[in-house]
């Protein structure tokens, strides 16, 4: 049993297959290879059953979602489909080992 089987989410496969956990990504069109801090912590929100589209590259600006920001390169969004009203602390630092949710990791940013 996987441990997110014991929250209301469900992770897709966009972007993880192909990325792994990492932020540093291959880019084209010159942009940074490394992730964007969007936030220093985590951004908590209540969040209502569907499917989300986590920003993997920060540089979205609908935080912590995507808007399509990251064309060009090759990060892609990570999806989480929620099936009940479910708090969630998604990673705003963009360096969790625990896409999409946060792990602390902006601790040692």
């Amino acid at each position: 049993m996987s441990s997110l089987q014991a929250y209301p989410v469900h992770l897709g496969d966009a972007g993880l297959s192909a990325h792994g956990r990492g932020a540093r990504l291959e880019t084209e069109v010159g942009m940074s290879a490394e992730a964007v801090i969007a936030a220093n912590g985590a951004l908590k929100l209540e969040m209502e059953p569907g499917t989300y589209y986590w920003c993997r590259t920060g540089r979205s600006g609908k935080q912590p979602f995507c808007d399509g920001a990251h064309e060009g390169t090759s990060f892609a969004p990570v999806n989480l489909e929620i099936v009940e009203r479910w708090p969630v602390a998604w990673c705003g630092g963009k360096r969790t080992g625990n896409p999409p949710h946060c792990y602390g990791t902006h601790k040692t940013l």
